[in-house]
C-alpha cells in the first residue's frame, strides 16, 4: 500500500525520469527509493514504459489531412481576398526573392559597365581649350579622357611645343582629367 510519503514522491519520480530534479530533490528521492520497494517498482515501470515508447513506429496522419489543411488555410484565404496572390501567402519568401533579384541586377549592371568601359578604346572626351581656340598662357589646359588611363604613359607621350615648355609646365590629374600648367 502506498503511504503519504509515496504519494508525495510520485511527481518526483516522473520528474527524475525527465531529468528535471534539483540536486536536493534528487537526493530526497534517492533516499526514499532506498527504503521503499513500492516506489522502486514504480520507477522501474516508468523506465519500461519509456523504453517501449521509444520503439513505437511514428504515427501516420490520415490521408485527407494534408488536403484539409490546404483547404482550411490557403484556399479559404484566397476565397476571402477574392483573388489568388501568392506573395500574400508567403510575403517573407517574396521579399527575400525580390531583394536577391535586385542585388543580382545591381551586380550585373556593375560588371557590364566595367566590361563595357574596358572594351572602349581610349579617347579624349573633352578638352579646354577646344581645338583651334585661342587660350591665355596662364590658363591651365585640361584634357578629359573617356576612361581611366595609364597616367605615366600619357605623360610620356604628351607633345608640347616648344619642347622647353614641357619642362616648365606642371602636370597633374583630377580623376580622368589631365591638367597641364596648374
Amino acid at each position: 500500500m502506498m503511504s503519504r510519503e509515496c504519494e508525495s514522491m510520485r511527481p518526483l519520480i516522473s520528474a527524475y525520469m525527465d531529468g528535471e530534479l534539483t540536486p536536493t530533490e534528487e537526493a530526497q528521492l534517492q533516499q526514499h527509493l532506498a527504503e521503499c520497494s513500492h516506489c522502486r517498482n514504480l520507477l522501474e515501470e516508468y523506465r519500461q514504459l519509456r523504453d517501449q515508447l521509444r520503439y513505437l513506429p511514428p504515427a501516420e496522419p490520415p490521408p485527407h489531412l494534408r488536403q484539409q489543411i490546404w483547404h482550411e488555410t490557403v484556399e479559404q484565404e484566397v476565397a476571402r481576398r477574392g483573388r489568388h496572390r501568392p506573395w500574400a501567402i508567403r510575403p517573407r519568401l517574396s521579399f527575400s526573392t525580390a531583394a536577391l533579384s535586385v542585388a543580382v541586377l545591381v551586380v550585373l549592371a556593375l560588371l557590364l559597365s566595367l566590361g563595357y568601359q574596358r572594351a572602349l578604346p581610349p579617347a579624349v572626351a573633352g578638352s579646354a581649350p577646344k581645338d583651334g581656340q585661342l587660350w591665355p598662357i596662364y590658363q591651365p589646359i585640361e584634357i578629359t579622357f573617356n576612361k581611366p588611363m595609364d597616367r605615366q604613359s600619357v605623360i610620356e607621350n604628351l607633345r608640347i611645343a616648344p619642347a622647353a615648355e614641357r619642362e616648365r609646365l606642371p602636370v597633374s590629374w583630377r580623376g580622368t582629367t589631365l591638367i597641364i600648367g596648374a
